[in-house]
């Protein structure tokens, strides 16, 4: 999921506890800009891995309000309210089930906006 620089908090708690606590369900429901859904083989495949495994931070002197942090969760099972195009209270119960199921959450190095343009990601 892509999350705008500026949402600090929930970005910081995400790092901290590597989850998503029942706190947090409803501030990352608000602050998700994107969401990509994929098997960790589409994963992998993706350019989307490099921005993880590379320190590839935007310098201080170059950031700007609209930079982003890439939030990869890794789920057992998928939770259909994350599929494209589904009503947005199904979207925000699948945030808050994220709490209940067991999953495991990487924050990116702050990013350039442009890193997620043409990989697929959906509102």
């Amino acid at each position: 999921m892509v999350i705008n620089a500026g949402r600090e908090n929930i970005l910081q708690s995400l790092k901290a506890s590597g989850q998503v606590t029942t706190d947090d369900s409803q501030a990352l429901h608000r602050a998700t800009q994107a969401l990509w859904i994929g098997s960790q083989a589409d994963f992998s495949h993706s350019q989307l891995r490099s921005w993880f495994e590379s320190d590839r931070v935007v310098p201080e002197i170059e950031q700007s309000e609209y930079d982003i942090f890439l939030v990869k969760i890794e789920m057992e099972k998928l939770d259909p309210g994350f599929q494209p195009n589904v009503p947005s209270i199904d979207r925000l119960d699948a945030f808050r089930r994220l709490a209940e199921n067991p999953h495991e959450v990487k924050v990116s190095s702050r990013l350039s906006s442009q890193a997620y343009e043409n990989m697929g990601f959906y509102k």
